[in-house]
C-alpha cells in the first residue's frame, strides 16, 4: 500500500547509518543455481564481507536459468569458473542446450517488409496495435493458466512435492556457494524464510522438516550463522493474491506479507547479522 516499504528498504536505511554498503538482489522464484551464477558474478565485481541468504523450500523446485542470468557467464571469464567440477559442468551443459542458434539471413529488406512496417506504424498511430496485441497475448496465457489450475484443482493450498533431481541440483549449488564463501572469506548467514502458518502449509510436512534439518546441519558443519524465521510474521499481517482458478477473485497467500511485516523481518535480519542473540 502507499507508504509501505519492503524489507531491503528498511535494512538499507539501517546500514546507511553505520556506513555499511548493503546490496540486495531478488530473483522471483529463483533457483539456488541461478543465485550461484549471480554470486560468482557479484564477487568478481566487488568485495563482499557478509552474504545473507534467504532459503525458501519452494525455490528448490525451480530449475530454469533465465536468459539474463545466463548472459553473466559470458562476462569476467565466468565460463571458465564453471568448467571445474561435474556440477558446474552440468550447469554449463544445461545453458548450452537452451541456447538459441540464430540463422543468418540476407540483410536486404524486401518490398513486403517495407509495406508491413508502414502498416504496423499506421495501426499503432490509430489503434495502439502492438500494445493491444501484447495485452491480448498476456490475457490468453493468463486464462490458459487459470484453466489449467481449474482442471487439475491447483490452488495455494495444493501440496508441492519435491522433485528429487531438481532438489539435489539446487542443494549442490548451495554447497558451491558455501565453498566460494570459504575461499573468499565471506561470512554466511542462512535463514529459513517466513511462511504463513494459520493454514496447512502447501508442502509435504516430512519433506519440509527434512529440508530444515538439512540446512541447520550444513550450517553447523560449516560454521554458518543460521536462524529459522518461518514463524516471525503474525498471521494477520499476511496478504491475499489474485485467484489462480477460473471464477476465483482472491486467495490466501503463503509467501507474501503486508508492509508492516517487512519491517518486522528487517529488524530480525538486522539483529541476526549484528548480534549473537539467535
Amino acid at each position: 500500500k502507499e507508504n509501505d516499504f519492503i524489507t531491503s528498504y528498511y535494512l538499507k536505511k539501517k546500514y546507511d547509518k553505520i556506513d555499511t554498503n548493503f546490496i540486495t538482489y531478488a530473483l522471483p522464484n529463483g533457483s539456488i543455481t541461478e543465485f550461484l551464477v549471480l554470486y560468482e558474478y557479484i564477487i568478481s565485481e566487488i568485495k563482499i564481507d557478509k552474504l545473507v541468504f534467504a532459503l525458501v523450500f519452494d525455490d528448490l523446485r525451480e530449475h530454469k536459468i533465465r536468459l539474463d542470468i545466463q548472459t553473466l557467464l559470458k562476462q569476467k571469464d565466468l565460463e571458465a569458473k564453471f568448467n571445474t567440477n561435474s556440477h558446474r559442468k552440468k550447469i554449463l551443459k544445461k545453458i548450452s542446450k537452451n541456447s538459441i542458434t540464430l540463422k543468418k539471413y540476407n540483410t536486404s529488406v524486401s518490398f513486403q517488409d517495407k509495406i508491413e512496417v508502414k502498416i504496423i506504424h499506421k495501426l499503432n498511430e490509430c489503434c495502439s496495435y502492438e500494445k493491444k496485441k501484447s495485452v491480448a497475448n498476456s490475457k490468453i496465457y493468463h486464462n490458459l493458466y487459470l484453466l489449467r489450475n481449474s482442471i487439475f484443482n491447483i490452488n495455494p493450498t495444493t501440496e508441492r512435492r519435491i522433485i528429487p533431481s531438481i532438489y539435489e541440483d539446487n542443494l549442490e549449488s548451495l554447497d558451491e556457494i558455501i565453498n566460494i564463501s570459504k575461499k573468499k572469506n565471506v561470512d554466511l548467514y542462512f535463514y529459513i524464510a517466513p511462511i504463513r502458518n494459520d493454514f496447512k502449509i502447501p508442502y509435504n510436512l516430512e519433506d519440509y522438516s527434512s529440508f530444515k534439518k538439512f540446512i541447520k546441519g550444513i550450517s553447523n558443519k560449516n560454521e554458518i550463522n543460521f536462524v529459522n524465521f518461518e514463524k516471525i510474521i503474525p498471521n494477520y499481517l499476511w496478504g491475499t493474491k489474485p485467484g489462480t482458478n477460473l471464477g476465483t477473485k482472491k486467495e490466501i497467500d503463503f509467501m507474501h506479507f503486508q508492509g508492516p511485516a517487512h519491517k518486522i523481518l528487517s529488524e530480525n535480519i538486522f539483529n541476526f547479522i549484528e548480534s549473537n542473540d539467535f
